[in-house]
């Protein structure tokens, strides 16, 4: 019971984080609902190990990255489309210059943006549990 509080809490955390880099995602204004977008994205998580142990696969980082990735992107889409004030809109990356390595500007478009917060947050949290 502990470690699945820790584990909440943890990815309630990495999710405001990875939800807060990216500027295509606008969370709602109530708090009430912000909460329940987190929740539902650290679910999704959480949702993976049982997942993967129900399925027979070895829980590794690398299954558990693919698998959360799948949740929490079908979690982004369902929030997307259901919760109020939960708004994945087209963002664009300005770009950056690193010496002789030049990354352009571009734009994403909503399924980018929401394979990307899914993409990183999964990462996040994979690293997270494999470091535990």
């Amino acid at each position: 019971m502990k470690e699945t509080i820790r584990d909440l809490l943890l990815y309630l955390l990495v999710f405001y984080l990875v939800v807060s880099i990216f500027s295509g995602i606008t969370l709602p204004v109530n708090l009430a609902y912000v909460l329940a977008s987190l929740f539902v994205l650290s679910l999704a998580m959480m949702m993976a190990k049982p997942l993967l142990s129900f399925l027979t696969v070895k829980v590794n980082f690398l299954t558990l990255f693919l698998v959360g990735g799948i949740l929490i992107f079908g979690a982004t889409f369902l929030l997307e489309s259901l919760m109020p004030g939960f708004v994945i809109e087209a963002a664009t990356f300005e770009g950056f210059t690193l010496g002789s390595i030049v990354v352009n500007g571009f734009d994403m478009i909503p399924l980018v943006t929401m394979a990307c917060v899914a993409v990183s947050g999964s990462l996040i949290c994979s690293i997270f549990n494999e470091l535990d």
